[in-house]
């Protein structure tokens, strides 16, 4: 097990710390899968080179399934480089949920509801062996 801090959002602006021990825990992961569709459910200006979070209509990550990103660009002036899931990360044995996309803009640009942000790829997994429910510990600095 491995000690690590993890900070969450909770909700928008508001963010969550805990000390936790975890493990890491191997998967095998199918050659099969599905594409998402990351959709704006917001309006957002961007100036060229600006990392801004854009509120996404939500996508539902089924319980054993892995995402990855494509990397093609889907939006004109800005690339998806992550997901969020409020709450922060869950066990990949439950369903998930994506509310939030964080997007690098290459050029200046408005985002409109409804605009085809990216792709990401679902992919189902089999757990090799299951990893030990990470556990909240308290860290002594003296």
């Amino acid at each position: 097990m491995v000690k690590v801090r993890l900070t969450v959002e909770k909700e928008p602006g508001v963010y969550v710390s805990k000390n936790l021990e975890v493990e890491p825990y191997a998967y095998m992961m199918a050659t099969g899968g599905k594409w998402e569709m990351v959709i704006s459910d917001d309006e957002v200006n961007f100036n060229r080179g600006e990392v801004k979070k854009v509120k996404v209509k939500r996508i539902v990550i089924p319980n054993d399934c892995l995402i990855l990103p494509s990397p093609y660009q889907r939006h004109a002036f800005l690339v998806v480089i992550s997901v969020i899931d409020y709450g922060g990360p869950r066990p990949v044995e439950k369903t998930r949920y994506v509310d939030q996309a964080v997007c690098l803009a290459i050029d200046k640009g408005e985002v409109k509801k409804g605009d085809l942000l990216g792709i990401i790829n679902v992919f189902p997994i089999a757990l090799t062996r299951y990893a030990k429910e990470p556990r909240e510990i308290r860290i002594s600095y003296a």
